[in-house]
């Protein structure tokens, strides 16, 4: 059944009379939260700013109809790891819905492939405000060693502005992996934030001034619940340019200028090492 649905969405697509294609590619770079493979242990709960995580993802997206777009691609998150996804998207005059079927891929070495669904809903009063919110949920339950489960939950509500466009944002994520029959662990991190972007008509530089605070958790479950969360306050700016109705590149980047843990938390953090999260990428339209 999944087979055929693919192939009739293959067909849609090259049978599209719009065959227009957007391709867009980032590389990602950041410090800001516990490496993944850390244990319950003295060293498993110091913050050094040492715990780097580096990616590359992309995604490949096409207008099929009238209110009607395809987007496919691979995302990978600190938090949530590797997903590959189909997402569907319908426009109907000022709302939009977008539902995102996936896979967690190759996340833990006894379960290869973990199905779930995103979904997400904007609705947009013109030329004044837009609201937006979603989630994502994976579908298996954490009952053996190597299953996990993932989760979030984001909300913006954006004010159009002269030249600009000020957006309040929250977004919750969380995964919570079964190590073992004693350890389960919860990475899990809250950001709120406000971002200010701003523009020139008919002028191809956009920018933007990012100001926000982010917990960043990691939980180890077993007898006992140790809890390792650093607060941090963030600061950063993003820039995109486009040459022309083709090509675009961004680069977004935010540092943190606070950072305090608590609970089992050590903070042992040189003054020499920053710590942030930075995108770098560009986006082809033909």
């Amino acid at each position: 059944m999944i087979r055929t649905l693919h192939r009739a969405l293959v067909l849609f697509i090259l049978a599209s009379p719009a065959f227009c294609i957007d391709l867009e590619v980032s590389s990602r770079i950041d410090n800001l939260y516990w490496n993944p493979g850390r244990l319950d242990t003295p060293a498993g709960q110091t913050f050094q700013g040492t715990d780097w995580f580096w990616n590359v993802q992309g995604s490949i997206s096409q207008d099929l109809a009238d209110g009607f777009q395809f987007k496919g691609g691979v995302e990978i998150d600190p938090i949530l790891r590797w997903r590959a996804y189909s997402e569907l998207g319908f426009n109907l005059e000022n709302l939009s819905l977008k539902f995102t079927p996936f896979l967690g891929v190759f996340n833990s070495d006894q379960k290869w492939f973990n199905p779930g669904m995103e979904a997400q809903v904007e609705y947009t009063w013109p030329g004044l405000m837009f609201l937006r919110g979603g989630f994502l949920t994976t579908f298996a339950p954490v009952a053996k060693t190597g299953d996990y489960y993932l989760s979030s939950q984001s909300a913006a509500l954006g004010f159009l502005v002269q030249n600009g466009i000020i957006t309040l944002n929250v977004e919750d994520k969380s995964a919570t992996f079964r190590v073992n029959d004693t350890l389960t662990t919860v990475d899990e991190s809250t950001k709120y934030w406000v971002d200010t972007e701003m523009f020139l008509k008919n002028f191809p530089l956009r920018w933007a001034i990012l100001t926000g605070f982010q917990i960043t958790n990691r939980d180890y479950i077993s007898t006992t619940e140790d809890s390792t969360p650093v607060y941090s306050a963030l600061l950063g700016g993003r820039l995109s340019w486009d040459f022309d109705s083709g090509t675009s590149i961004f680069v977004q980047a935010e540092s943190a200028i606070f950072n305090y843990g608590l609970g089992s938390t050590t903070m042992s953090l040189p003054a020499s090492v920053p710590v942030l999260d930075a995108t770098a990428g560009m986006r082809f339209h033909w």
